[in-house]
């Protein structure tokens, strides 16, 4: 069974107790936000959103590697 104290620090209490006054109660906050995050996960990274544009082309796995050509370094 979970409990229901958990810590919070002072500004989140602050900010909950804000919300609680058009919401009804703290509960109803909290419960509003875990909903909230059930329903719309986590956001996904910059690198999971664009991990569709990345292209595989077989070149260094590691830039800082690659032999540089026409830069100065001939």
């Amino acid at each position: 069974m979970l409990s229901k104290t958990f810590k919070l620090e002072a500004e989140q209490v602050a900010w909950v107790e804000e919300h609680a006054r058009t919401h009804g109660s703290c509960g109803a906050v909290i419960r509003n936000l875990i909903e909230q995050q059930r329903e719309n996960p986590a956001r996904l990274s910059l690198h999971q959103r664009s991990k569709h544009l990345i292209v595989r082309n077989g070149g260094a796995k590691d830039l800082s590697t690659r032999p540089l050509t026409g830069y100065g370094r001939d």
